[in-house]
């Protein structure tokens, strides 16, 4: 079970538009999270330690309702309709036949 400050530090490594910088993350924190597989360490392009949310952190945060769904993709030959936009427009069709 995760503290609230352990799961605020999370929400700050996933807020990042990137890979988060170390030196914002309390080392107890970072080490409860990387135990349970919720981030991990990496190297940036100029050999910065860096933290990244895994899959499993992304999904712990979807499931607590604290992070946004991915923007929706656009339709490679739908002149830029979403996906979703296009699901609903195909369903309200089937409702009205």
């Amino acid at each position: 079970m995760l503290s609230p400050h352990e799961i605020a530090t999370l929400l700050l490594a996933a807020a990042s538009l990137g890979p988060a910088d170390l030196d914002a993350i309390d080392p107890p924190d970072l080490a409860a999270l990387e135990q349970q597989r919720l981030v991990v360490q990496i190297s940036s392009a100029a050999g910065e330690p860096r933290v990244v949310v895994t899959a499993n952190g992304r999904e712990l945060l979807r499931r607590l309702g604290l992070q946004t769904p991915p923007p929706a993709r656009t339709c490679a030959t739908g002149g830029g309709a979403s996906l979703a936009g296009a699901a609903h427009a195909s369903q309200h069709r089937e409702e009205q036949a």
